[in-house]
């Protein structure tokens, strides 16, 4: 490690020296908005880890995405000032070009930081630890502002006034579901109170939410919060001090028995009949294999004498969210989605009950007959159409795909195209989710910038992967950016803001849609009622016609 740093001062680096010019830069022209002081420690911790530990690719790939997701979180506050973003640039030229030098006999390399950047005083410049760089990132100081000022918590159904730690957790207790929480004023005198139901332990977690003099809120004083709501927000996505992740409030309006009735309320409910969605194995009987993966298996199956499809799951995240989303499936019925019946639930793994599709997968199908299809632009367009029909319901109802692809897609009878997976994707590790090197997984090949910088998902990152499914029809089933390395993907399209290219047999019109679907910024990208719309009039235009 001392060799490939020869001529370089680790802590003097011109990357770590630039990253204090950045951070100054930021507090001047954001001094409260937490998210882009997260995204700028994310990226602070990648630079270190790649100019003090091992220099390799996967670090290397952290950095560029790091950057990818402060831009964008600049960007979201409408606060990409040209001084600010030129300093992102050159960080994203000079450790791609330092990264190509230690992948060559160089052994370091000697770059200078450009003069606008520079500090004036270089030589003064501190030796950088790694306790002092989390202290000075973590820790921003917040000015008054709106977003710093009192919200009315009353709007909120996670918010339980002054009910009392006895009535809290009896309420809690009688749900029993896992981060099932609220927050309460008990006394009225501003000391906040999050509690949390934590199923591993059954047992109830009261926090302390504290306050400082600047206004804000924190359970950890590491990450502190503008509002008690951003405070809800951010244990919504991560744990983080929290022994669960927050989920629901319990619903306010049931009458709160006493603890001894909770009890009794517990011992019944393990008594009941299983409801309609869930089924004994004894209930399935699995015939043919139709596929497998690291996901597991799905077989052709019966189930009361009706022809089913069994996802078999090795390693389903079988949680009470996970539940109620099976549940709220069942009861999702459209013409272009794969109907959910319901699951067996056994203790080391899950089956999910779907429609059974007889034609198997859309990808597999458009392979076998690309030939055919080239020729039939309305049947690929129709194909196109169908599965926008499917997402057009997913959108209305709130609900993210998170996995579209044509590998997700099935084809039925009379050449129905259904999506499958709708509202479970997060459940499921499929063979195609990539490990992200910020630790997350997902389609990486399918994926949007704001997914590949920061796992946002919504129903624009869904726009995005139609895109990419529509692009996969029309070349025939080929492998997105077949020829480039994941960490290339993600840096072809963060960062060089490049897309993929036009099929060789798609029409421009068409190739202009799909192009739609990968704007950079999310609302810049049409919703799947408006790309329906001009599904319909490309179909009616190429209908009985061919390229």
């Amino acid at each position: 490690m001392e060799e490939s740093q020869k001529g370089v001062d680790k802590d003097h680096n011109p990357l770590i020296m630039t990253l204090f010019v950045l951070q100054e830069e930021i507090r001047r022209i954001s001094p409260v908005h937490r998210d882009v002081y997260y995204h700028f420690g994310k990226l602070a911790n990648a630079i270190y880890e790649y100019c003090h530990l091992d220099i390799n690719r996967t670090s290397w790939s952290t950095v560029i995405f790091n950057l990818a997701a402060l831009k964008h979180a600049l960007y979201a506050k409408n606060l990409n000032r040209r001084n600010t973003l030129e300093i992102i640039q050159w960080l994203e030229r000079e450790s791609f070009l330092d990264m190509s030098s230690r992948g060559t006999e160089s052994k370091g390399r000697n770059f200078s930081i450009p003069e606008p950047y520079r500090p004036r005083k270089v030589h003064h410049l501190p030796a950088i630890s790694e306790g002092a760089l989390q202290r000075s990132i973590f820790n921003p100081v917040f000015s008054e502002s709106d977003e710093s000022k009192d919200v009315d918590l009353s709007r909120y159904d996670w918010y339980y006034h002054d009910l009392s730690d006895e009535m809290c957790e009896t309420k809690l207790y009688r749900e029993a579901q896992d981060g099932f929480f609220m927050i309460r004023n008990p006394g009225g005198q501003g000391n906040y109170i999050l509690s949390v139901y934590n199923k591993d332990q059954k047992i109830v977690k009261h926090y302390p939410i504290r306050r400082l003099k600047d206004g804000a809120f924190y359970l950890s004083k590491g990450f502190k919060f503008s509002s008690i709501p951003a405070l809800v927000s951010y244990h919504k996505e991560k744990a983080g001090v929290v022994a669960t992740r927050l989920k629901h409030p319990p619903v306010k309006n049931k009458r709160t028995p006493t603890p001894s009735q909770a009890l009794v309320h517990v011992k019944e409910k393990k008594k009941e009949e299983p409801q309609r969605w869930e089924y004994s194995r004894e209930e399935v009987e699995l015939q043919d294999r139709l596929g497998a993966g690291n996901f597991g298996v799905v077989y052709r199956a019966k189930l009361k004498g009706q022809f089913v499809a069994i996802k078999s799951l090795k390693n389903a995240i079988q949680d009470d969210s996970f539940l109620e989303d099976i549940k709220t499936l069942i009861n999702h019925t459209h013409k272009n989605l794969v109907q959910v019946y319901g699951m067996v639930a056994e203790e080391k793994q899950c089956m999910i009950v779907t429609e059974l599709m007889a034609k198997g997968s859309l990808l597999l199908y458009v392979r076998k007959h690309k030939q055919t299809l080239i020729r039939n632009a309305s049947t690929m367009l129709e194909m196109c159409q169908q599965i926008c029909t499917g997402m057009v319901f997913l959108e209305e109802q709130k609900i993210v795909h998170r996995n579209l692809a044509a590998r997700n897609c099935l084809v039925g009878e009379h050449m129905t195209i259904k999506v499958g997976d709708s509202g479970i994707s997060r459940y499921i590790i499929d063979d195609n989710l990539q490990i992200h090197s910020l630790g997350n997984e997902f389609p990486l090949r399918w994926s949007s910038p704001e997914i590949l910088s920061f796992s946002q998902f919504s129903n624009k990152s869904d726009v995005w992967a139609f895109g990419v499914v529509m692009w996969e029809i029309f070349s025939g089933g080929t492998v997105p950016y077949k020829n480039k390395t994941l960490d290339e993907v993600a840096v072809y399209v963060c960062i060089e803001n490049k897309r993929l290219k036009k099929p060789r047999i798609c029409p421009d019109k068409v190739f202009n849609l799909m192009s739609a679907s990968w704007q950079q910024h999310t609302a810049r990208r049409p919703t799947f009622e408006e790309i329906h719309s001009k599904l319909l009039i490309l179909m009616k235009e190429y209908s009985r016609s061919s390229f």
